[in-house]
């Protein structure tokens, strides 16, 4: 499930989109992007490294939308939620940052 990890959090708020087709065992095959920067970066590890699709769903062709959008108070690490909207929609919903003084 997609999330708003560190290197992300700098180029908030953003979409992305991936589409690819279901390979005979379960993974994701003929990628393509609608995302730049560590925005592909984190569809390539959410949707094809660590993705496994049942077998049943070979040669289907999927495209996820990703919405990452800033909401909440300030906090001092990067946090985040994310939301599924069926059929195909997540919403990362990510709280601003505070700057810190040493």
């Amino acid at each position: 499930m997609p999330t708003a990890t560190p290197y992300i959090v700098s180029e908030v708020p953003a979409s992305a989109e991936i589409t690819f087709e279901v390979g005979a065992d379960g993974k994701a095959e003929g990628v393509t992007y609608v995302a730049t920067g560590w925005l592909r970066f984190e569809m390539q590890q959410v949707f094809v490294e660590r993705g496994r699709y049942s077998p049943k769903c070979r040669g289907q062709r999927l495209t996820f939308h990703v919405q990452y959008e800033v909401s909440g108070e300030a906090t001092v690490h990067a946090e985040s939620v994310t939301r599924f909207l069926p059929p195909n929609r997540f919403v990362v919903l990510c709280r601003p940052v505070k700057g810190t003084v040493n």
